[in-house]
């Protein structure tokens, strides 16, 4: 799988997946592309973390940088789907607080008004 995949592009929500190492070298060659990918359209972002295997603190950086573009345009971006590991590292730094970590695709598309 490749480390950003566009898996939905609606007119009310983008729904993007995220999987492998993201560490600071693979996170600088795609950070551009998700920051896109999750920003441009200024519509809420769902984000599947369930294939990432590793994220460091330098992707981390990238998903509060994108989170917060996205809810200064009023959009939210949430989380369903992470393996345990993401989901203890994502509430341990509180970052639950700005990308809200929901437990599957249904409860993703009820916290964006989607569903």
């Amino acid at each position: 799988m490749p480390p950003l995949d566009v898996i939905e592009v609606t007119d009310r929500y983008t729904h993007l997946a995220l999987a492998g190492r993201l560490d600071i070298r693979r996170s600088t060659r795609s950070k551009l592309r998700f920051t896109s990918e999750a920003t441009v359209r200024r519509k809420p972002v769902i984000l599947d973390l369930s294939g990432v295997e590793l994220m460091t603190s330098y992707a981390m950086g990238m998903l509060v940088s994108a989170a917060r573009t996205l809810i200064a345009h009023g959009a939210p971006i949430v989380a369903p789907r992470r393996q345990p590991h993401v989901d203890l590292a994502l509430r341990a730094i509180a970052l639950d607080r700005v990308i809200p970590l929901v437990p599957d695709l249904a409860a993703a598309k009820q916290q964006i008004g989607a569903a």
